[in-house]
């Protein structure tokens, strides 16, 4: 389950399709933003999510920015040499607790299909988890790989114009990027590493793009 809920801390990700979080969210790590994931709408449809839950959703992201912001607070009185090893002791953390926040708030079965989509989100990033790594017992020709495909997708992402287009359109764009970046990175894989990855992110889940609120915030 914990698979695609303990997201490594160093994927600059920040331009993937169906992003739903608002301009705040923008500044969090990728793994502090899942709960923006959750409040799309094609997503909230897909797991069931109620009206309540969604809530819960919305307050979980709102508690999860304000301690990220705090942590960077904090951060400013440890000594530059220290730094970097004390965010990344922060950010595990607010990793861990946001996770847990997540199993405890949806069903096994929700937490499950959240775990595919996630996983299917990420593209080819996923695979710079340990966990995936590890089920899927990546060579280390493998992992460069992963690792330049990785690079490729967030420079074709970052490439991709936002503005001035309407959303569906910047959205089908984006897309078809990842859906292709996926296939690439399928196209690594043994017979038997595919049938593991296919296990683990389930039936495809199409992302569509929404248009964001001009209060920018989450609804």
């Amino acid at each position: 389950m914990y698979i695609s809920l303990r997201i490594a801390l160093v994927l600059g990700m920040t331009a993937l399709v169906a992003a739903p979080s608002s301009a705040q969210d923008q500044e969090l790590p990728f793994h502090l933003r899942q709960p923006g994931l959750l409040l799309n709408k094609g997503v909230r449809e897909e797991l069931k999510l109620s009206e309540e839950e969604a809530e819960k959703v919305r307050m979980l992201a709102q508690e999860a920015r304000e301690k990220y912001q705090l942590s960077r607070q904090m951060l400013q009185e440890v000594e530059a040499s220290g730094r970097l090893d004390k965010e990344k002791e922060y950010e595990e953390a607010l990793n861990a607790e946001v996770a847990d926040s997540l199993a405890d708030m949806l069903r096994p079965k929700q937490l499950r299909r959240f775990g595919q989509i996630e996983l299917q989100w990420r593209g080819p990033a996923a695979l710079n988890d340990r966990e995936v790594r590890r089920r899927l017992d990546l060579t280390d020709e493998q992992r460069r790989e992963v690792d330049r495909l990785t690079a490729d997708l967030t420079r074709e992402l970052q490439a991709t114009p936002r503005d001035g287009q309407p959303a569906a359109e910047a959205g089908a764009r984006r897309e078809d990027i990842r859906k292709r970046a996926l296939e690439k990175t399928a196209a690594l894989l043994s017979d038997v590493q595919k049938k593991a990855w296919k296990e683990m992110v389930g039936e495809p889940f199409e992302f569509k793009s929404e248009a964001r609120p001009s209060s920018g915030e989450d609804r």
